[in-house]
This record gives C-alpha cells, sequence and structure tokens, in this order.
C-alpha cells in the first residue's frame, strides 16, 4: 500500500497504513493451530497472489485477499490487507473491525495494532490511538513511526514532556530524508522552553 498523509487543521497527521511486510511482521509470524477445513496453502497463495497486485490491479487482490479469507478465516495478514483497502475508501468502521481482528487472531502482528493507532487518530480517538501505538513499542521499542505518532498524539493533546521525548526518539533513529523529519524537528522546538536546546545525538549511520 502507499503513503497516506492527511491534513487535519493545517497539521500532517501521521497516516502511512502499513502491510504486515513493512511493519516488520514477517519475522513474528506466530503459528496456531487452525480449525479443521482449512486451507493454509491454498490461502497463503491466494493472499501472495493479492500482495503481488495490490499496485497493478487493486480490484483483483482485493478479490485475492477475500478468498484468502475464506480458505483460512484466520489469516491475519489478509484481515490487514483489507483493512487497509477499506481505510483508504474511507469506511473507517470496517477498517476498526478488519485491524481488531487481525490483531486478535495474531496479538504480535505489529501492522494490526500500528494501523489501528494510525485510524484512531484520524478519527481523534486520541487515547485508543496512544493505547494502539503503545502496544507497537512492547513489541518493536524502535519503531520510528510509531514513536512520531505519538509524538503528533501526545503534541495534539498538549503533553508536551512526552510529545518531546517520543520526537526526539524519532529523529535518533531516522534521518532528513524521512518526510515526517523536519516536522518533528518544528514539534520539538515548539514545545521547549524559551531558552532550551537539545544537543542532538544520534543513531550511528543515520
Amino acid at each position: 500500500m502507499g503513503n497516506l498523509i492527511e491534513f487535519v487543521s493545517g497539521k500532517e497527521v501521521p497516516s502511512r497504513a502499513r502491510t504486515s511486510s513493512e511493519s516488520g511482521d514477517d519475522n513474528l509470524v506466530v503459528f496456531q493451530p487452525k480449525p479443521s477445513g482449512t486451507d493454509l496453502r491454498g490461502a497463503e497463495e491466494c493472499y501472495i497472489s493479492g500482495a503481488a497486485m495490490i499496485n497493478s490491479n487493486r480490484d483483483k487482490a482485493i478479490e485475492a485477499f477475500r478468498k484468502c479469507l475464506e480458505l483460512d478465516p484466520g489469516h491475519a495478514r489478509a484481515k490487514i490487507e483489507l483493512g487497509n483497502h477499506s481505510y483508504y475508501c474511507t469506511e473507517y468502521g470496517p477498517a476498526e473491525q478488519f485491524y481488531l481482528q487481525a490483531a486478535n487472531d495474531d496479538p504480535k502482528l505489529i501492522s494490526a495494532h500500528y494501523n489501528l493507532g494510525l485510524l484512531y487518530t484520524s478519527l481523534f480517538r486520541n487515547q485508543d490511538a496512544i493505547t494502539s501505538l503503545l502496544k507497537v513499542l512492547e513489541l518493536s521499542p524502535d519503531h520510528a513511526d510509531a514513536h512520531y505518532s505519538l509524538g503528533f498524539l501526545y503534541d495534539r493533546i498538549q503533553d508536551k514532556s512526552k510529545a518531546v521525548r517520543h520526537m526526539l526518539i524519532y529523529v535518533r533513529l531516522t534521518n532528513r530524508q524521512d518526510p515526517f523529519y523536519f516536522s518533528a524537528k518544528e514539534i520539538i522546538r515548539n514545545s521547549l522552553p524559551e531558552g532550551v536546546v537539545i544537543l542532538e545525538t544520534r543513531k550511528p549511520g543515520a
């Protein structure tokens, strides 16, 4: 899925919905017993087919993800893709349900919690968004986008100290080429008391 940046009150909302592979979920696959009658191999073939077509033929890709769930109703990554599709179509209720089901099927699936956080951010459900994004950091403490999103949310609710803390971590983990780098630096500057300067430390190689 591509990146999506929404603008609310003139400020960028971090709304980069992630596929399971983009969020590093491939290293956290949890194998759980499946009900009898599921076709795991066929479902995975449908998922792979859909993932290969998502940028060239979205309609066919969505058909493949739906077929995947027919063969394996617990395929969490297919639910992420269908949730992403619903999100981009501004069908927020179905998107939330797909993400919640994916998180229930595989609690370690980072993209389920991350995308829930972005969805709740866009809906101004701030506390729900914070809860989902903190879950991401439990699973992946150096998840830069989750730190940015939390910094954005804490800035939105005027919790400046937490906003600065997460934005500083984000800046340390990324570099000037990241699309939200300078937005993060602006939030840090605007949140600090007058006259306070933070000497920047960077992650090696960043």
